[in-house]
């Protein structure tokens, strides 16, 4: 627990070990951890009732009026750059959109999803939970929890009604572990390599351009503003056009035959498991001191940083989808900038992606400077 988080529970009169204790078995490392358990929550670490709404009110962010579903196309951020991505009711909006499966954004969402939950071994999650539920119990003489029965129903009836009721003969029995094995295996074939690929053209192109300007001059041009008279040109973007027609081809080789309704269906199972994860009395239910010594002692593939660059994927794979709406010139260069300061941020070893960068041993800084991979 660090000092900040200390402080403002000191500021609610919290002080005494054995509470801060408590709450940091829970989990709870920082004020956005704490902003995440109920007053039920503190109760039971001991806090007063009445101090524990007061922390729950004072850490709990102001009402914003829920936005209207969209669908999961070109929407586009606060600077009018990257498409960004759909929270996951507005992604479910648009996938059942008419009762029909079909080959789009909101598709292109599932498969990339279903994709980077199979890397993550993120479907044994129910399983293994409602084992490690039942053994902490049983260990503890305790009975189970209830969210061990909401995890069984998870595990044995699949029926995908929500996303298929339109669908006649569509169900639960469908998306057979074979159909979805077939799937996976023809994501790993052509998605990963035309993302790496993408990825590296972007850090070519990147590259040309720093020597034509200098890297001094780099974050001024990407900004939008003039170079001098004199200075380099943006390096034609042909390569990344080609590279961003790769990607769709290779997500629709992906989503051939019923390849839709199969990644839809893991997709859906993938945001279900976000769902049960973001339970902060979870990793305590099974003996486990915060979420990454849960996901040790599950012994999965699973990082809290793979999670949270679930987004940056989804939204890397969108940027080249939709790449040949930029405009030329500045607006492009100002594109691809971004698109390559997106792609900086992602893990693509965890992906099992070897970039140009990594085999060079080094990897280019936001600015344009090097530095060397240790």
């Amino acid at each position: 627990m660090n000092e900040v988080l200390k402080n403002r529970l000191a500021d609610f009169g919290i002080t005494n070990e054995e509470i801060l204790n408590k709450i940091s078995e829970l989990g709870v490392e920082t004020l956005e951890d704490l902003a995440e358990l109920t007053a039920e929550d503190l109760r039971n670490c001991g806090v007063k009732l009445v101090t524990a709404r007061k922390i729950v009110k004072a850490l709990k962010p102001e009402a914003t009026p829920e936005p209207k579903p969209v669908p999961a196309t070109n929407v586009m951020t606060l600077d009018g750059i990257l498409p960004t991505v759909p929270s996951d009711e507005a992604w479910l909006s648009a996938l059942k959109s008419g009762g029909v499966i079909k080959v789009d954004d909101a598709t292109y969402i599932a498969a990339i999803r279903a994709a980077l939950a199979d890397k993550t071994d993120m479907y044994n999650i129910p399983k293994r939970l409602v084992e490690e539920m039942e053994k902490f119990a049983n260990e503890n003489e305790d009975p189970v929890d209830a969210e061990f029965y909401k995890l069984m129903k998870q595990l044995t009836r699949r029926s995908y009604a929500e996303i298929f009721a339109a669908i006649d003969g569509v169900d639960g029995s469908f998306v057979s572990e074979k159909r979805k094995a077939e799937l996976i295996k023809k994501i790993n074939a052509n998605l990963w390599p035309a993302l790496g690929n993408a990825y590296n053209q972007l850090v070519a192109w990147r590259e040309a351009w720093i020597k034509g300007i200098g890297p001094e001059f780099m974050m001024y041009a990407m900004s939008g503003q003039q170079l001098p008279p004199g200075m380099g040109a943006v390096p034609d973007a042909g390569a990344l056009r080609d590279a961003a027609d790769d990607v769709r081809n290779a997500i629709n080789r992906s989503l051939s035959g019923v390849g839709p309704v199969i990644a839809s269906a893991m997709s859906y199972d993938f945001c279900q498991i976000k769902k049960t994860l973001e339970d902060s009395s979870l990793p305590a239910k099974i003996g486990a001191a915060n979420r990454d010594q849960m996901f040790k002692k599950l012994g999965l593939n699973v990082e809290s940083s793979m999670i949270r660059n679930e987004s940056n994927i989804v939204r890397f794979v969108l940027s080249f989808v939709h790449a040949d709406e930029t405009l030329s010139g500045e607006a492009e260069s100002r594109y691809f900038g971004s698109l390559f300061m997106l792609g900086s941020q992602i893990n693509w070893a965890q992906l099992g992606i070897m970039t140009t960068d990594d085999k060079a041993g080094v990897f280019v800084r936001l600015d344009g400077t090097h530095g060397t991979r240790l």
